[in-house]
């Protein structure tokens, strides 16, 4: 179900409005998570499944890492929680890839598994990771209610295209929120912002791709015309769905990160990775423990490691120590992890290299001790 359709505008998001303002306040979340789990069913119910065991597995390993923090077993349900996130997104979304690409190379014919790709599972993955790495670091107390959990991952505004939103920056609004007239008008404001932003200009400007696709005589100025009109398509897509996101959540009284600011007018490859998508940096930079303005890594592992970052000071003095040894490493370990939001494919891995090799220049000078690229 997408933001833009009649089905969302007139019937769903009518109803959902309507239901979650008349029932009282302690039934809002159940309210909210029973609207997301029927807006991400809505094309393929089977993919329920996949987001109901992540959000179940997440609430165990927080439970446990809570329970025995500071022991081993800690570490383990972490690992464990973070492995079976990973795997399962890695999974859906390079099974093939790796197959097609063996198969090219040996020559043989491994037949493909066709996996298909659940919508949102970067987006809800990340989040789980989020919560679970905010409980055991301490940052957060592990979530009792599942009900208030679930609609967490599952809260249909942010599901589909974001922004990420982490745990802590929420956790407070899970239980005790507000919905001003204010939040209301500015919250429809900013939907409509960015419906108009999907409609008007992204639309419009997929017609000239499509019609550049279908057009067999291309000229020079046709393909300049194509290229302009994609990356309008691709921005104004994105940061207006992030828009319709940001103002529906206002409207439910949570307040969501920014997303976008202005990428194309960046300087630089590095720079326009800071303005695009920059919730996903945001999150990667939670997860390595720096909480500071400069690049990171995502999860420093020669430094402190995934189950082990909650137990390192990650300091400007060791991750400039560390930068030395690891920043190449460390950079393109970023561009992989990261890469995985996007997905497979021979044109977007041609660009995250491109991406990872401008952005190590960075590390080779240490303007930025440690490297971190959003691809």
């Amino acid at each position: 179900m997408l933001f833009s359709s009649i089905t969302f505008l007139y019937c769903f998001l009518p109803c959902v409005l309507l239901l979650y303002f008349i029932v009282p306040d302690r039934m809002k979340n159940f309210v909210l998570l029973l609207a997301s789990l029927f807006f991400y069913g809505w094309g393929e119910p089977k993919y329920l499944v996949f987001m109901l065991a992540a959000v179940t597995q997440s609430y165990i390993a927080a439970l446990l890492a809570e329970r025995f923090r500071g022991t081993k077993i800690a570490k383990l349900a972490l690992a464990v929680s973070a492995v079976a996130s990973l795997g399962l997104l890695a999974y859906c979304k390079y099974a093939d890839f790796f197959i097609r690409n063996f198969n090219v190379m040996t020559g043989l014919s491994v037949p493909l598994l066709k996996v298909a790709l659940p919508v949102g599972i970067s987006f809800y993955t990340f989040q789980i990771l989020s919560y679970v790495i905010d409980v055991y670091r301490r940052d957060v107390p592990a979530q009792r209610n599942f009900i208030d959990l679930a609609m967490y991952v599952a809260m249909f505004p942010q599901l589909i295209a974001g922004p990420i939103v982490r745990y802590s920056d929420i956790v407070g609004s899970l239980k005790n929120r507000k919905t001003t007239l204010t939040d209301v008008s500015e919250g429809i404001v900013r939907f409509s912002v960015g419906l108009a932003k999907k409609i008007l200009l992204a639309n419009s400007a997929a017609l000239i791709v499509a019609e550049f696709k279908a057009y067999d005589e291309k000229t020079v100025l046709f393909y300049w015309l194509y290229a302009a009109a994609y990356m309008l398509h691709i921005y104004f897509d994105f940061s207006g769905y992030s828009d319709m996101a940001i103002g529906l959540g206002r409207v439910f009284g949570f307040r969501y990160a920014e997303n976008f600011d202005l990428p194309y007018i960046s300087l630089s490859i590095p720079e326009f990775w800071r303005r695009w998508h920059f919730s996903l940096g945001t999150f990667f930079r939670h997860a390595s423990g720096r909480s500071g303005d400069a690049e990171a890594f995502v999860f420093l592992p020669d430094v402190a490691g995934l189950v082990g970052a909650a137990d390192v000071d990650a300091t400007d003095e060791v991750c400039a120590e560390a930068a030395s040894g690891f920043c190449f490493r460390t950079t393109i370990c970023g561009g992989i992890f990261a890469g995985s939001e996007s997905g497979a494919g021979g044109t977007m891995d041609f660009w995250r290299m491109i991406s990872i090799f401008l952005s190590l220049q960075k590390s080779i000078t240490l303007s930025y001790p440690v490297s971190f690229v959003i691809i």
